[in-house]
């Protein structure tokens, strides 16, 4: 693009709408100056190579560009960014999201990299108006800095930061969480002091214990109302906790029972979620490896006015879901978290004593999670059609393990456990497992959506194409607004075709009032097959969708055919890659992988968005 003169990108430019975020792919100056010649406002910027940021600062310094710079409130850099003194160009900045991850085994010392540290400090620090921070980012850290600062973050409300242990063996991973809780974590836990307004702590891939919430909560961080400790390494590793408190808090005596100061009455949401290796976390009552008791008990007496409440390992080791473990230790701590509305442990079997539990404390559910195994089917039906809940959840997330066809027990076991609930909204279905092998069937789909007349929002995780669809479904006219499917696998041309047959006939066809439908193709490993694979969806009678987002692996050359409905002649595109434009061409494409979308002529007449 650097080849096309400025004037005729500022005509273009005259007929783009753009959203308020822009997603800076491109490296052309030319682009930008056209871009800043029309007065475009960004409120979110998106970065993914240097090249892009040091583009974009350019143009926006020059002078009488001081609007755009300002009207700047979200920055997201997805590469590691050596010259912070570029992100402060960008003075009004709210939001700032540092996303580059590196996998390291043991590099802890990653900060000595930047040559001067006391300089970096300062740049950081003059973002002074910021209220968001998300750092994933090895490299080049936000939040310590910026907690360091002479003058406090006061408008900073919202700090998620992610630790790093990576390593190539379990043990390694341990030894860098416990470099990291002394090293990091415990330096840090003061300076939460000198961001006096924050209401939102996450913190992942870390050691932690029960006595650093102690500190955070009655001296650090009093005004929290979310916290979310996500991936905490050997959560329920007895020996191990015992082992960072006799180090860090020396006056404990007994880390068998913890002493609460007074209680986190502003907590509202909490969230912890060990990984999955569960070392010590046995089934049997044993107090030198068993902390699982420790930390239910903690945070049922700590937190007695939560409202959204998640305790969860990475992965589930259904053993424990069997026997009920912790159903058993939960059960009796609702009688202190009356205010619950959003209840997502999936490492309980939700029985029917646990719901029972639920119903006699006065809890009324709005979400509710579940893991759906077959031998947990049949209590789990019994006790929902027994309780009070099901009148009240409008959320539902469903996990399994395996694949889940619609004639299968767990399968038919989803279908029944849809219309107990009377008024559910929104539907989420997660698989654990990554094998191609492994998924929700994609004929179950319209079967969810007859058992769900209310639902508007369904996300499915892990979708098979493996078998044709009945003909004879009869399927009602549907509300659904909203449709996510992540991960879907095709392994033929046939199995697509059959894909697009169902979506067709039974979901786009009886849905009119859809808006958005986002989803993401895996094509087989062995492409070598001359039969053309053509995924066709038509959306000739959603006349209400503004968004299309389809993604797809696939390395070679991709055809898109758009043909819109209309007065406007239908149109063949090409694209090289995934996010590159669609380029008219004059002939049918010759490539064995294409996709053919029908669009309503009115989602461009509004114009709306459609990501391919």
């Amino acid at each position: 693009m650097d080849s096309i003169s400025p004037d005729i990108l500022r005509e273009i430019t005259k007929y783009l709408r753009f959203e308020d975020k822009l997603e800076c792919t491109l490296v052309c100056r030319n682009w930008y100056i056209a871009i800043t010649f029309h007065g475009l406002l960004y409120h979110k910027i998106e970065l993914f190579e240097g090249h892009n940021l040091k583009n974009a600062v350019t143009t926006f310094k020059r002078p009488g560009n001081e609007g755009l710079i300002h009207a700047v409130e979200e920055l997201e850099i997805n590469f590691p960014c050596d010259d912070i003194n570029l992100i402060t160009v960008f003075t009004n900045l709210k939001k700032l999201t540092s996303g580059f991850v590196t996998y390291s085994g043991f590099d802890f010392m990653e900060m000595e990299r930047i040559s001067d540290m006391k300089a970096y400090e300062r740049s950081v620090q003059k973002l002074k108006r910021l209220e968001y921070i998300v750092e994933d980012n090895l490299h080049f850290p936000f939040v310590v800095p910026i907690l360091k600062s002479p003058h406090k973050p006061v408008y900073l409300k919202h700090i998620s930061y992610a630790f790093y242990n990576y390593a190539f063996s379990q043990g390694e991973r341990q030894v860098a969480a416990a470099f990291n809780y002394d090293a990091k974590l415990r330096p840090m836990i003061p300076l939460l002091r000198n961001a006096p307004n924050l209401t939102f702590l996450e913190l992942k891939r870390l050691y932690i214990t029960p006595y650093d919430l102690e500190e955070i909560h009655d001296q650090y961080a009093p005004n929290l109302t979310t916290l979310k400790l996500v991936d905490v390494f050997a959560g329920f590793d007895a020996s191990a906790i015992q082992m960072l408190t006799k180090k860090a808090f020396p006056h404990v005596q007994n880390t068998k029972q913890i002493t609460i100061r007074k209680l986190a009455l502003k907590i509202k949401s909490f969230t912890l979620e060990f990984d999955q290796h569960m070392n010590g976390m046995q089934l049997e009552a044993n107090p030198k490896h068993n902390s699982k008791n420790l930390w239910l008990k903690y945070i049922a007496a700590k937190y007695p006015n939560l409202t959204e409440l998640t305790i969860n390992i990475t992965k589930i080791h259904e053993t424990y879901l069997l026997k009920g473990v912790f159903d058993k230790l939960w059960i009796s701590s609702f009688k202190r978290l009356t205010n619950l509305t959003s209840y997502d442990m999936k490492l309980c079997q939700l029985s029917g004593q646990l719901l029972t539990a639920m119903d006699n404390n006065n809890i009324r559910l709005k979400k509710l999670s579940v893991y759906v195994n077959e031998k947990t089917l049949a209590p789990q039906l019994k006790g929902i059609e027994e309780s009070l809940q099901r009148h009240t959840v409008k959320q539902l997330d469903i996990y399994t393990k395996g694949n889940v066809t619609l004639e299968g027990k767990v399968g038919c076991g989803i279908l029944l456990l849809l219309p107990l609930f009377t008024g559910l909204k929104t539907l989420k279905m997660y698989k654990e497992s990554l094998s191609r092998k492994e998924g929700y069937e994609h004929r179950i789909i319209p079967h969810l959506l007859s058992r769900a007349p209310h639902l508007e929002h369904l996300v499915v995780r892990f979708v098979n194409i493996s078998r044709v669809t009945e003909e004879n479904l009869t399927m009602p006219e549907h509300k659904l607004k909203y449709l996510e499917l992540k991960h879907f696998f095709c392994d033929s041309a046939k199995q697509l075709r059959e894909f697009s047959q169902t979506m067709n006939q039974y979901v786009f066809s009886r849905c009119p009032q859809l808006i958005k439908i986002a989803a993401d193709l895996y094509p087989p490993e062995d492409r070598s097959t001359k039969d053309p694979f053509i995924w066709e969806l038509n959306f000739s009678r959603n006349l209400h969708l503004t968004t299309v987002k389809i993604m797809y692996q696939i390395v070679e050359s991709v055809f898109h055919i758009v043909s819109l409905h209309g007065p406007v002649q239908s149109r063949w595109c090409k694209q090289a890659f995934c996010y590159d434009k669609l380029r008219p061409i004059c002939e049918p494409p010759k490539s064995t992988w294409y996709i053919r979308i029908f669009i309503p002529h009115s989602i461009l007449l509004n114009k709306k968005k459609v990501t391919l």
